[in-house]
């Protein structure tokens, strides 16, 4: 034992119970049966990003103004930062637990910052592996071709795009407006990725300029073409002249080949296509009328795009369906429409529309704009894969039936995805292919995502989330420059410092001032528990602010 501590005086007593002599002659570690231990658990917002972006790592860089290491953060995971920061419907926020508590984190701020504050410079990432020899071949420059070229290449492949258009970028470039993805940022981002070493060749077409005899001397393709057909209403008067598909439109004026549309315009469809086409329509000097068979509220667009629309002066007719399309000597003149009230669910989560008989009415025209969804052009593959067997027998890593053949994007997926679904599918054929071609399983993912329970919001203070810029009414129609701006960097820094951080430790010394033994001492990159002495009362793990700690049964 340790030498007995004397009191002089009564002044020296202290004034409350205190430990004024070491206590580490005393193993209480013995008395343990659960004991402490640092775990880092899987955020929301991180399991609710489809790209599996490290959301709050990337925070911890930006509220240290290391703005780069940030970025790079972002970069393993999804190589088109500035594009999903202003394009993403932000799914991570929907599953971002400081909603519970006051808003959600601005997460599609703070990518879009990270990624635009980083405009100049190229990533530097080392590779994940050293260089090999074999080489893939990606058909299709969208997101999906690019998430899956980037990773490859980090692998040390080999990676060639082959782009059908004489630009790369898939539909980021031909079916978003500039007005929401400016062409710098594309084209910068793709600039990354090409200096990763990823060739990119244009205007070569699977099944015209490009044969399947040219690819074999790939080991590995993915093919990620997209989905470009639009589909059809099947009424009366559909090939008049003046009716064209929505993506055509878009695509034509993207391309910077003048569209030819009227001065009132019908757009037929409530989906993201339908949006843009209506909002391009309108800054073309148009008379824009929006014709939707469902609500409002049943409406596939995202949100922002639906009340900036109205903001504009988009004419909406909801629960309207088109019954015939005007012939006027040859061309479009206007549509018939009948009225439709919403029955029961059609099993999909949507009130199904009934025709109201008798409400028929007819809306004058000279463009009508059909946007009622797209779907794939599969005329390029060979009849021995047919579509490998639908899409719902394409595997979770774009596997198809042929061992060296994958499918990524909208070819993939059962319906058409956001830009992020797509990076997360050519992110997930990238590992197929490195698996099959390395023999190497990916390593899956197993922690467990934090609860808002798990939280210790007495550690935290209420704020409020900083919005974008937006500019104004007629500003936005006075052409195609992006409408909207980050918030300040001041924000910026105080929303990195908001987020809870979930399951991860951000090094704040809780467990180790709370620990009634001293067992926790910081060794300079986390913590270190001292078991020998650790009782296990678990203080530690209830005062961790973000469960990043759990308490495990010891081994006898």
């Amino acid at each position: 034992m340790k030498k007995t501590i004397v009191f002089k005086t009564w002044e020296d007593v202290p004034p409350m119970s205190v430990s004024l002599a070491s206590m580490e002659w005393n193993s209480t570690g013995s008395w343990r049966h659960i004991r402490p231990l640092y775990e880092e658990h899987r955020p929301p917002c991180t399991a609710a990003c489809p790209a599996g972006e490290r959301i709050p790592q990337y925070f911890a860089f930006v509220s240290q103004n290391k703005l780069k290491e940030a970025w790079h953060v972002i970069l393993e995971d999804n190589p088109l930062p500035g594009i999903c920061g202003r394009v993403c419907p932000h799914f991570c926020e929907q599953g971002c637990n400081r909603r519970h508590f006051d808003q959600a984190i601005a997460v599609h701020c703070m990518e879009r910052f990270v990624a635009d504050s980083n405009f100049k410079a190229r990533p530097d990432l080392p590779t994940l592996e050293g260089k090999k020899t074999q080489k893939a071949a990606v058909i299709g420059s969208g997101p999906a071709g690019l998430s899956c070229a980037w990773q490859l290449a980090r692998r040390g492949y080999g990676v060639t795009i082959f782009e059908r258009l004489p630009e790369a970028g898939g539909m980021l470039r031909a079916g978003i407006p500039p007005y929401r993805l400016p062409r710098a940022v594309l084209d910068k981002e793709i600039g990354d990725i090409q200096s990763a070493g990823v060739e990119i060749v244009l205007n070569r077409e699977l099944g015209k300029d490009l044969t399947w005899d040219d690819l074999s001397r790939y080991q590995a393709v993915l093919l990620a073409t997209g989905d470009y057909v639009s589909k059809r209403l099947a009424i009366s008067g559909e090939d008049l002249e003046g009716v064209q598909s929505g993506l055509h439109f878009l695509m034509n004026l993207n391309m910077g080949r003048a569209p030819c549309i009227g001065k009132r315009v019908i757009v037929i469809g409530g989906g993201n296509t339908a949006m843009d086409a209506a909002r391009c329509a309108l800054r073309l000097r148009s008379e824009v009328t929006v014709v939707y068979r469902r609500s409002r509220t049943e409406m596939p667009a995202f949100p922002d795009e639906i009340i900036q629309a109205e903001e504009e002066g988009i004419h909406f007719q909801y629960l309207t369906q088109p019954v015939r399309i005007l012939n006027e000597n040859g061309k479009a003149g206007g549509l018939e429409c009948r009225r439709q009230a919403l029955g029961d669910g059609d099993g999909q989560g949507r009130r199904k529309p009934i025709p109201i008989e008798g409400s028929e009415f007819e809306i004058p025209a000279d463009t009508i704009l059909v946007a009622i969804g797209e779907e794939s052009d599969t005329s390029f593959l060979p009849e021995k894969i047919a579509l490998l067997g639908g899409k719902g027998e394409i595997g979770p890593m774009g596997r198809t039936r042929l061992d060296r053949i994958f499918a990524g994007g909208d070819l993939a997926m059962d319906k058409a995805g956001t830009v992020v679904s797509a990076v997360r599918s050519g992110k997930l054929a990238a590992l197929g292919i490195h698996e099959i071609l390395s023999g190497v399983s990916p390593s899956r993912n197993s922690l467990r995502v934090v609860e808002y329970e798990d939280i210790r919001t007495v550690y935290f203070a209420k704020g409020e989330r900083p919005s974008p810029t937006l500019a104004r009414v007629n500003v936005r129609l006075s052409g195609f420059s992006e409408i909207e701006g980050a918030p300040a960097p001041d924000e910026i820094a105080r929303e990195a410092k908001r987020c809870f951080s979930c399951g991860v430790c951000t090094h704040c010394d809780n467990c180790m001032i709370f620990c009634p033994d001293s067992a926790v001492s910081s060794n300079g990159t986390g913590y270190s528990i001292d078991y020998e002495h650790c009782k296990g009362c678990g203080v530690c793990v209830q005062e961790c602010p973000r469960n990043a700690m759990a308490m495990e049964r010891e081994h006898a």
